[in-house]
């Protein structure tokens, strides 16, 4: 509003070629002009031709924009950044996690086949007492079956 209110008359008076701050839209459009640095110089050099004090609020505005729109520029980058890293990190951790994943799952396969086997090695036992049995002969035998003097004895021999 200040450089419409300031400057407005400058066309309309022939004091520059090209119609910059007439109304608002204008001067919305020069204004982003001037923030994007695109032929800034050229709209500054036609105004102070006539009004020699006005680089002072065009210099101000063209600094705190470009600051403001620099500064936009690199927190977008930085956000991207992060965002990046934060990206890279998770997928990191979901490839660990997966290969951890892998490994109990091949820690639980190796308990399987083990079970497996000794699941395996009792039937063949099983089987064996089961043949022994039918053909009369014990495996092991029971306690009542042993003589005293045959048992295990539970006091040694000093202890007498």
């Amino acid at each position: 509003i200040y450089f419409t209110q300031t400057y407005k008359t400058l066309y309309a008076d022939g004091l520059t070629e090209v119609d910059y701050f007439s109304n608002l839209d204008m001067t919305f459009l020069t204004l982003y002009q001037l923030m994007t640095f695109d032929g800034w110089d050229e709209v500054v050099r036609d105004v102070m031709q006539t009004q020699p004090w006005s680089w002072i609020p065009f210099i101000l505005y063209i600094i705190l924009t470009g600051i403001a729109v620099t500064n936009i520029v690199v927190a977008v980058i930085c956000e991207s950044i992060i965002d990046l890293n934060k990206n890279d990190k998770k997928k990191k951790e979901e490839e660990e996690e997966e290969e951890e994943m892998c490994q109990e799952k091949k820690t639980f396969q190796e308990i399987e086949r083990q079970a497996k086997d000794l699941k395996t090695q009792i039937k063949v036992i099983k089987h064996r007492m089961d043949t022994k049995k039918s053909h009369g002969t014990e495996l092991i035998p029971s306690p009542s079956s042993m003589s005293l003097d045959t048992r295990p004895s539970l006091i040694s021999e000093s202890d007498h």
